[in-house]
């Protein structure tokens, strides 16, 4: 989920692929990076009112979901995901 202007979702718009890497902050590291095609998703508003009501509760999250949806800015770009790699570092190295 981006602001539609984003370089981010321009890039992804205009070459699709696209991956995703994201790592645990606490030693042993675990990581896990997604490859796929980037697509602009049709369920900005379920996803992103669900999303808000989860982290802020319904009455601040419905409140908070409503106005990032007010100015018609933000897009949501969904990875179906092709491949898929996990690891975990050693706990001994440090």
């Amino acid at each position: 989920m981006a602001d539609g202007s984003a370089v981010k979702v321009k890039n992804a718009l205009k070459n699709p692929s696209v991956a995703l890497s994201v790592a645990t902050p606490e030693r042993p590291l675990s990581y896990v990076v997604l490859e796929g095609q980037a697509k602009l998703s049709r369920r900005l508003r379920t996803i992103l009112e669900q999303m808000c009501v989860l982290y802020d509760g319904p009455d601040r999250g419905a409140k908070f979901a409503k106005e990032l949806l007010g100015d018609d800015r933000m897009v949501l770009i969904e990875i179906p995901i092709d491949k898929m790699i996990t690891w975990k570092d050693d706990e001994d190295q440090a």
